[in-house]
């Protein structure tokens, strides 16, 4: 199928994709703070839902069509990485073991 005929047969809408990646983001913290008494559980809990939040945004950025999923995924991954900042001290963007490779 040719690109600009998936585009119009299966358009990616915002008000589709919003709810489902704030689920996500919702189960993945949920899943972190569930292990808060643990250090390293409660690390790798975060450094999965930085994970997520990254890979959400890299879709959101592909999906043309859905400009306002775009811009919510760009504001969910600047607050989940105050929040990670805020709570472990370190910066996702700069830490070499959260980068998704």
């Amino acid at each position: 199928m040719h690109l600009e005929t998936a585009r119009t047969k299966f358009p990616i809408i915002s008000e589709e994709c919003e709810p489902f990646a704030a689920m996500i983001i919702g189960k993945m913290f949920a899943r972190a703070e569930a292990v808060k008494d643990d250090a390293d559980e409660y690390a790798e809990g975060m450094r999965r839902l930085w994970w997520a939040v990254v890979q959400l945004d890299r879709l959101a950025i592909l999906a043309d069509t859905a400009l306002h999923f775009s811009l919510a995924m760009s504001n969910h991954r600047g607050a989940v990485r105050q929040m990670i900042q805020k709570a472990l001290g370190i910066d996702p963007e700069d830490e070499p073991s959260w980068q998704w490779k």
